[in-house]
């Protein structure tokens, strides 16, 4: 056993637990050599991996990223296909907001392929903006269903099939 004292600080080594005490207060630590593993205190500080719990939080990454390229994909108004990043989405919305309160609307849009259209109403803007929202909000319901039959899936093939 080692042993080592101050006022505020105790060590104290008895193997296979250590306790060590700082300020009156005592913890056990484990110390585990090579060899330990099949010990059951080792095995129970390492649970076996979990193939349900990992199979999930592998296809619940991947419905994220499901939902995140729906959410910036394309879409399509007006006759033109246009951006719809994030970005894209609150440049619309602040040029709306804008012409909204009386701002000047700017005298272009351009799309996804570059070509500028003119803008002469809000309603325009309002329209592409529209496309964005209704693709948002769809790609956030699939993904909320998806996660909903991810919760209840119980095997791995249940989840597989997500």
């Amino acid at each position: 056993m080692i042993k080592i004292k101050r006022e505020d600080f105790m060590y104290e080594r008895d193997a296979p637990v250590t306790k060590i005490g700082v300020l009156s207060t005592e913890i056990d630590v484990m110390i585990f050599v090579p060899g330990d593993e099949s010990t059951p205190e080792w095995q129970a500080m390492h649970p076996a991996p979990d193939p349900i719990a990992e199979a999930k939080a592998a296809k619940r990454a991947e419905i994220n990223a499901d939902r995140d390229a729906a959410v910036n994909a394309p879409v399509e108004a007006l006759g033109h296909t246009w951006d719809s990043t994030y970005v894209s989405q609150f440049r619309i919305n602040s040029a709306i907001a804008l012409a909204l309160n009386g701002l000047p609307l700017p005298s272009v849009w351009r799309d996804y392929h570059n070509v500028d259209m003119p803008v002469t109403d809000v309603a325009e803007l309002l329209a592409i903006g529209a496309a964005m929202a209704v693709a948002t909000e769809t790609a956030m319901h699939v993904s909320w269903a998806r996660k909903a039959a991810l919760s209840a899936a119980e095997t791995l093939e249940e989840i597989a099939a997500i």
